[in-house]
């Protein structure tokens, strides 16, 4: 069997809730997209680090906010304390830090295991963006939205 890929000019996006978000009535919405081998691969490479004493650290904390910065093209329903809509500001290489740093660790670390399982497995987008974790992989996704190719 050959192997199929996509040739479309830009990947595809997709609308993601965040797991604490989900159930309410205008949530916070991600707009993500599946990172490039190569995007993938150099960020993957910086993720090991060797120590003075020889041993080997890795640093999941950059690689989630190397994921999430190269992965979110943008946003809806992120609010300041006025109530007033908050937008990602974007620099060439993805969303600026100083908008990656408005948001909670947890929900960086949940969207990059995201991106990471749509770049890795974009077979199976609907696993990752199940609105419900406990439904089989045969209902799809329910209320996840892909945006074209």
């Amino acid at each position: 069997m050959a192997l199929t890929v996509s040739t479309a000019k830009s990947p595809q996006t997709y609308e993601y809730v965040p797991l604490i978000e989900r159930g309410e009535k205008n949530p916070f919405t991600v707009t993500v997209r599946r990172l490039t081998p190569k995007e993938f691969s150099f960020i993957e490479d910086k993720m090991a680090r060797i120590n003075q004493d020889q041993s080997v650290s890795f640093t999941t904390g950059t690689f989630n906010w190397e994921i999430v910065k190269k992965g979110i093209v943008g946003w809806t329903n992120l609010l300041d304390e006025d109530g007033k809509e908050v937008k990602p500001v974007k620099v060439e290489g993805g969303i600026a830090d100083s908008s990656l740093n408005l948001l909670p660790m947890d929900i960086i670390t949940e969207l990059a295991n995201v991106i990471v399982g749509l770049t890795k497995d974009p077979d199976n987008a609907h696993l990752y963006l199940a609105e419900d974790e406990t439904e089989e992989a045969e209902e799809g996704s329910k209320g996840a939205k892909t945006k074209g190719d």
